[in-house]
């Protein structure tokens, strides 16, 4: 399937990292020491139920104790697809959906809606003609088959971009390019419907827009977007509130990294993750992750300021990053790798809650092993602590695994 590369710009960088990592030519595998937590709650041991030979990427949905996994990974005949998976109350994970449409670009979106009137779990993709164009998909299941959610007609020539889940409310991102601009539409699951929320918003030519999050306190009426401009790598944000949008004030600097995911609005800052990538000396080594942030009242005028005063990495190694919503707290996590061996570069997994524009406490260690290259990380709520996703290897002679850790 052909995709617009400007258009995915974001998702092809993340898939490029899982795939870097599956096709290194010496295998690798974690360290079998547990990782420390620096808080009080302890972490559970590591989770991983994909039966791929490969998981290249993967996301996690959660209610309570329920957690969900969704895997698009390569089987033992290099077929790509996608599998669900459902974990129930003693561990144990169990496949749910194995005939699902493999796309790198939106197979991997998954969320717990309650719109319909009860709880169920909705996966959102996009298929393609023979011409490569995509038309997007949602269906959801609530215990029984899945069922597909109707999307309007305007917005069925668009792509599926993103989705999230607030309050038992599903938010999606729709993008489309136009002649010399791009456009975009947000919406929500309303019962069995995508019904879109306010007007399409026109953006610039070579622009990636990549939905954010916000926390279970955040505004009700406010819905945000990450924007980076391709041509000069400047970055804000934009919001749709009370059907009008709005636009935040710039990033203070050009970016050279990718934008992993999009911010986090919390009840009193939004907060944006930086990507830095040098490409020359020593310092194309060692990517920094940070994160920036703002506000709520300021956002228009600014400055957005950065958090703790600097970069996240803990060790020498390149890094990259994430921001999540998990119930009302925003949460960073990002990987770690030491580029000095590319056959096994050791490897670190770190999170970290965000708060009033700070960093709470230190950065707590989820992983550390021998991996091939750091790519996705995820943060969800779970019970009254966290879930941990990132991907992993188990032996020297295994593929990559997408694992889990919980955090209670």
């Amino acid at each position: 399937m052909s995709v617009p590369l400007r258009r995915h710009r974001l998702l092809v960088g993340l898939f490029a990292a899982s795939l870097f990592a599956v096709t290194l030519a010496g295998c690798s595998w974690g360290d079998t020491d547990h990782p420390t937590d620096s808080g009080k709650a302890t972490l559970s041991d590591y989770e991983s139920p994909s039966g791929f030979k490969d998981d290249l990427r993967a996301r996690i949905a959660t209610h309570g104790s329920d957690v969900w996994m969704t895997v698009i990974g390569v089987d033992g005949h290099d077929k790509l697809k996608t599998v669900v998976y459902a974990r129930s109350e003693n561990g144990r994970w169990e496949p749910i959906s194995k005939r699902m449409p493999a796309s790198i670009q939106t197979g991997l979106l998954l969320t717990v809606d309650d719109s319909g009137g009860k709880t169920r779990l909705c996966h959102g993709f996009s298929t393609a003609n023979r011409d490569a164009q995509l038309t997007p998909r949602i269906r959801c299941a609530d215990g029984g088959d899945w069922y597909p959610i109707h999307i309007p007609t305007r917005l069925t020539s668009m792509d599926l971009m993103d989705m999230y889940s607030v309050n038992g409310q599903t938010i999606a991102l729709f993008s489309h390019a136009v002649g010399a601009s791009d456009s975009i539409q947000l919406a929500r699951i309303e019962e069995d419907a995508v019904v879109p929320l306010g007007p399409v918003k026109k953006l610039p030519s070579s622009t990636l827009a990549v939905l954010a999050q916000k926390t279970s306190d955040g505004s009700d009426s406010a819905f945000d977007v990450s924007v980076e401009s391709l041509v000069s790598g400047r970055r804000w944000m934009i919001s749709l509130e009370d059907g009008q949008w709005t636009k935040s004030s710039q990033l203070p600097q050009t970016i050279t990294g990718p934008m992993v995911s999009g911010g986090v609005r919390d009840k009193q800052d939004l907060y944006f993750p930086v990507v830095e990538a040098p490409v020359q000396g020593k310092a194309a080594f060692k990517w920094p992750f940070s994160v920036f942030s703002i506000p709520v009242p300021k956002v228009k005028d600014g400055p957005w300021t950065e958090v703790d005063g600097g970069s996240f990495n803990v060790g020498k190694g390149s890094a990259q990053g994430s921001l999540d919503a998990v119930a009302d707290e925003v949460w960073a996590s990002w990987g770690e790798n030491v580029w000095n061996n590319y056959k096994a570069m050791p490897t670190r997994y770190y999170a970290a809650k965000l708060d009033e524009g700070t960093m709470v406490g230190e950065p707590i260690l989820i992983w550390k092993g021998v991996t091939g290259a750091a790519s996705q990380t995820q943060v969800a709520p779970y019970k009254d602590g966290q879930a941990f996703l990132f991907l992993r290897r188990l032996t020297p002679s295994s593929g990559t695994k997408a694992t889990v850790m919980f955090r209670e």
